[in-house]
């Protein structure tokens, strides 16, 4: 399918576009009064905070401490956002929001640019509601920022290369910028594999020294400095400091190598582990309900020998290069998808607008019927194994709006499919965004504690263990100073400064000498990471721990 072309999608695809655009970012911004989730987000929220409170915006700190892992783009936006907002779940939450509705923005620019505008409207409702760019609405970290970069600086970049000017070069490398300065230097491979490949396939190799993409390689390095200046200035300028337990650190190679080929190769100080396939199952939940359409147009695209007919590189080029770089990688989390996310939603776009077989129409339609029935039956679930307050009557409402939806789409059509499985995912993300994650933020007993010292004045301060993951919460939400030790150096503690701890350590604390008076306890779990057990209310009981403030006297 080529720009200009029409697709029997139009018609029926303009008029519902307007409103279900609106409902999908209203959905995604629900995630914007939903208190952060740990541990990375409220991580990522307190590092934030200690730089706007000091208005140290060189340093990144926690507990006192030298930290050094991510870059500081997103530190900066944020803490600027806590200046003129507050220290507050919605001044975190509302710059990534920002920059991922930027990527919504681009998506379906470069879509048009490339294709036509039935799929770049397509491509949006794709990206409006893929699953885990949902979650990553609610559970927030780095990657609403890189969705919206990676996809800006391509769009810019490719309008620079077809219409042979200038001004895209400086907005694509201010992009590129930003997003290195976000994740790193591995999203130049991201961002400029679908070129490479483009360029090689048609046998374009005077782009290979056309002098713009070496000004834009020159700009994205010159844009790009402040993070270099922070990070010399933090660490090279100070081999005392210890990092990763040892002296002598350089940021500046730990940028450059260690963060990026180190994790890429297992080799750095920050370690995980690999599995091949690991994205290819992960896809089939993260991409929903649009994953299975998302591999049959990746299979179409490359092994159908109409696939390759068409004019256009980048987008396959980017997706399916990526994604091979991502599954050799030794270090692999969901989330790191998310930068592919717009391109997957073009690809998987432009395959549903150019179908043209009566059959393929039917397989396609009849399958996301099933998704969205799917769905629909997964919210109902959800809603019975949550057991909020007036379960039956949202239950009852899910199934009423589930089966007019049902109703007023039928499967006469892909586009009535579209909306249906657009529906069902808005209603199910929509509950667990209103009620699901409301309802559970009381086992983040970092925020609940939180709240009881906040309530009560006579608290002056709250002692922590260091590094431990459970504190961050705590230490965003308290309007109190923190003050962070070690399990073996713990002096007496007083009531007015608390000690926050697991109850699991009291035991030990007794032995060691201590006399612990406990002053509140709190049901823990580390909800960012649900599980069935937790979401039942019958099973949760079992799957969860417990924290305290607790006052301690060494005897």
């Amino acid at each position: 399918m080529t720009a200009g072309l029409r697709s029997p999608l139009e018609p029926t695809l303009q008029r519902h576009f307007s409103w279900l655009l609106v409902l999908g970012i209203i959905l995604n911004a629900l995630g914007l009064f939903t208190p952060i989730l740990e541990t990375d987000g409220t991580l990522y929220a307190t590092i934030a905070k200690n730089m706007a409170q000091a208005n140290d915006f060189i340093n990144l700190t926690l507990e006192g401490d030298d930290w050094l892992d991510k870059p500081h783009f997103p530190f900066w936006v944020t803490a600027i956002s806590y200046k003129i907002f507050g220290y507050t779940s919605f001044a975190y939450k509302l710059p990534p929001f920002l920059f991922w509705l930027a990527g919504a923005y681009y998506t379906y620019q470069l879509a048009r640019l490339l294709y036509s505008t039935t799929v770049a409207q397509l491509a949006v409702l794709f990206y409006l509601t893929a699953e885990h760019l949902l979650i990553s609405n609610v559970d927030v970290r780095a990657e609403p920022y890189l969705t919206g970069m990676g996809i800006a600086s391509v769009y810019f970049f490719y309008k620079a290369y077809r219409n042979h000017t200038l001004w895209p070069i400086l907005w694509g490398s201010l992009w590129t910028a930003a997003a290195i300065m976000t994740k790193g230097l591995f999203v130049i491979i991201i961002i400029g594999a679908g070129f490479v490949i483009e360029w090689v396939v048609k046998g374009d190799w005077k782009q290979f020294i056309s002098p713009k993409w070496y000004l834009a390689i020159f700009l994205t390095a010159l844009f790009s400095m402040p993070e270099l200046y922070t990070l010399y200035v933090q660490f090279d300028l100070h081999p005392e400091k210890v990092v990763f337990g040892k002296t002598g650190v350089s940021g500046l190679y730990f940028f450059f190598w260690e963060s990026q080929f180190g994790r890429f190769m297992n080799t750095g100080p920050i370690k995980g582990s690999g599995d091949p396939l690991f994205y290819t199952h992960t896809l089939l939940w993260a991409f929903l309900p649009w994953s299975a359409l998302l591999y049959v147009a990746i299979f179409t695209r490359l092994f159908n020998k109409n696939g390759w007919k068409d004019r256009e590189y980048v987008v396959v080029g980017t997706s399916v290069f990526s994604f091979i770089i991502f599954s050799a990688s030794k270090f692999q989390l969901p989330h790191y998808l998310n930068i592919l996310f717009p391109f997957f939603s073009i690809l998987t776009a432009f395959y549903l607008a150019q179908i043209t077989k009566e059959t393929t129409t039917k397989r396609v339609i009849y399958f996301q019927y099933f998704v969205a029935i799917i769905l629909f039956l997964s919210t109902l679930l959800g809603i019975y194994l949550i057991n909020i307050n007036h379960a039956l009557v949202v239950g009852i409402v899910v199934a009423v709006v589930a089966g007019g939806l049902l109703y007023f789409f039928p499967a006469k059509s892909i586009t009535n499919v579209v909306v249906l499985c657009f529906m069902a995912s808005v209603l199910m993300n929509g509950i667990y965004s209103a009620v699901l994650y409301p309802d559970i933020i009381r086992y983040q007993s970092g925020n609940t504690a939180a709240d009881y010292i906040n309530e009560h004045p006579e608290i002056k301060g709250v002692t922590v263990i260091r590094n431990n993951p459970i504190n961050f919460a705590l230490e965003f939400y308290a309007n109190v100073p923190h003050t962070a030790t070690i399990l073996e150096e713990l002096p007496s503690i007083p009531a007015e400064t608390p000690l926050f701890i697991e109850t699991s350590y009291l035991d030990l604390l007794r032995e060691r000498g201590y006399g612990v008076t406990i002053l509140k306890r709190f049901p823990h779990y580390h909800i960012s990471k649900l599980t069935m057990k937790f979401i039942n209310t019958k099973t949760r009981p079992a799957e969860l721990q417990e924290t305290a403030l607790v006052a301690i006297v060494k005897k």
